[in-house]
């Protein structure tokens, strides 16, 4: 197999045979080496992190949830405000339709 190292490609195949492709393998292994022991560190603190800001958040957490069902709470009184006045508007809807067959029954029936 094939082993990748980054950095520019050579133009032939001759120049992949080269002595120094193991070292520039190994530095290639190090530095990855760096950074996943940057990562974890990094990993560590920002658990530490998200701890302390879960902790921090445990009140706003309340105030969020009382806010939610405040807003559940306007949506639903919003939905029954526009059924209500719907309902208006179609019986009156059902009442002129009701009244245009009569008219021309009756209509029909003069003519």
């Amino acid at each position: 197999m094939a082993t990748i190292i980054p950095g520019e490609a050579s133009e032939t195949d001759d120049d992949d045979d080269n002595d120094g492709d193991n070292n520039d393998c190994n530095d290639y292994n190090e530095s990855n080496m760096r950074q996943a022991d940057n990562s974890e560190q990094n990993d560590e603190e920002m658990r530490k992190w998200n701890l302390n800001k879960t902790q921090q958040n445990l009140w706003g957490l309340h105030v969020d949830e009382k806010l939610e069902e405040r807003w559940r709470s306007f949506g639903y009184d919003t939905v029954k405000l526009i059924e209500r006045q719907a309902l208006m508007q179609r019986k009156q809807f059902e009442n002129l339709k009701q009244n245009l067959s009569n008219t021309q029954h009756a209509l029909q029936v003069l003519f």
